[in-house]
């Protein structure tokens, strides 16, 4: 590939029309399972309290389960109600612990997978003035052999989605919000193996996006003012933090929380990598992998395996040789410039339509707020300006004119090229 001379030219609106026509079936402007086309497909629709939909998965061999996070006991109760008057789902409901989770907790329950709670509205009953019930709000299912909410998947549906489908997205943006607000963070997808793994965030890029379509409805502003609270408090939770913030060059990396194999993963995917310690621990492959998932062996080499495979799979390009091997030391050009986009967008929503002066919310605050926390764009746009100067000192590259990823434990560039170092 050649950074500065190839291109490719795509009739956008053309090849749009085919595929509609040739996919869309159903008139809906969403390719999903439900068409009929030769099959290009999104997924479905979901709705989180469509449990039964939503709660199978194709990836485990597990009962209907569902974790609820310790802020939402409106939800806990109306999951019992569901499991107590529908016997025949065999609907397990359980508490998610407060406080910090770690990678113990998280292999705790590995072998009790679930699907995380999303966010709820509260709606009237048809006929019933004074009875309310919770609804999940929708999110989009991208492929038909998932039944949970994908992030940046979702944010890549939500591109053919906009001028249709503006209910989806407000959902997706909401149940963003409550992951952030919940999980700390936006999660690779709303399973219980997943809680310890992020995904590039585009939370802001969504959200803008959405209320530039939706900012006459009355509550626009007020799901915009959570978007920026609840990305400020991903910004400080979880990326600014160790062990993803290179405190030397300021940049940041992919470093999901983990230990072991991915439990969403077939038992046996990994054999070649374990399959050396059969002779050496004289074992079967099953006893191997049993024997280190349990904590029995300890095996460092495997250990750094595994945390850059998290990684990769937390960076969304999985699997991809450019970044498999070294990915949890890598500080990619694409991440850090997703946060450059954060900071600018924090910035630039809090002057243009808060009037410079967000007051940060008791539910979303961070450690080492002061009560009645005020943002303004300032300090947003000043640390924008310092992560632009970081991404052009340690990511580009005069010679060969591009940027490259920076491996932050040797300290040199990469030398592979992409389409997201450009």
């Amino acid at each position: 590939m050649s950074s500065k001379h190839a291109s490719i030219v795509v009739d956008v609106d053309a090849a749009m029309r085919h595929l509609l026509e040739r996919e869309d079936t159903d008139g809906e402007k969403l390719i999903t399972v439900n068409d009929l086309g030769p099959k290009f497909s999104l997924g479905l629709t979901e709705f989180c309290d469509g449990i039964e939909l939503a709660a199978p998965d194709p990836k485990m061999k597990s009962s209907l389960r569902i974790y609820v996070p310790p802020g939402a006991p409106e939800q806990f109760t109306y999951y019992t109600a569901v499991a107590k008057y529908r016997p025949a789902m065999n609907l397990d409901v359980q508490w998610l612990p407060g406080g910090e989770m770690t990678a113990d907790f998280f292999k705790s329950i590995n072998n009790k997978p679930g699907i995380l709670a999303l966010d709820m509205e509260t709606v009237q009953l048809d006929g019933q003035t004074n009875t309310n019930q919770l609804k999940g709000v929708p999110f989009i299912v991208p492929g038909d052999q998932f039944n949970e909410l994908y992030n940046w998947d979702a944010c890549f549906c939500a591109l053919g989605m906009f001028n249709n489908h503006l209910p989806v997205l407000k959902g997706i943006v909401k149940s963003f919000i409550f992951e952030i607000k919940h999980y700390g963070k936006l999660l690779n997808a709303n399973r219980s193996y997943y809680l310890g793994r992020a995904q590039p965030p585009l939370l802001t890029w969504l959200a803008l996006k959405t209320f530039q379509r939706t900012k006459h409805e009355p509550d626009a502003l007020d799901l915009l003012r959570s978007v920026v609270l609840a990305a400020r408090k991903e910004y400080h939770e979880w990326w600014m933090s160790t062990p993803r913030l290179d405190e030397e060059t300021g940049l940041l990396m992919y470093r999901p929380i983990g230990k072991g194999s991915p439990p969403e993963c077939r038992p046996k995917s990994f054999a070649h990598i374990f399959i050396p310690y059969t002779k050496w621990y004289g074992m079967t492959l099953d006893e191997v992998i049993d024997a280190y998932n349990a904590g029995v062996t300890v095996e460092p080499d495997l250990d750094a395996f595994f945390d850059h495979d998290r990684a990769v799979r937390e960076s969304g390009h999985d699997t991809s040789n450019r970044v498999k091997g070294v990915c949890a030391d890598l500080a990619t050009v694409y991440l850090n410039c997703l946060l450059l986009h954060i900071e600018s967008d924090i910035a630039s929503t809090i002057l243009t339509y808060f009037g410079d002066n967000l007051t940060v919310s008791e539910d979303f605050g961070v450690p080492g707020d002061k009560p009645n926390t005020v943002e303004s764009s300032d300090v947003w746009r000043e640390r924008a300006e310092k992560r632009k100067a970081s991404i052009n000192k340690y990511f580009w590259n005069e010679q060969k004119g591009v940027y490259f990823d920076y491996n932050t434990v040797t300290k040199q560039q990469s030398t592979a090229e992409s389409v997201t170092c450009l």
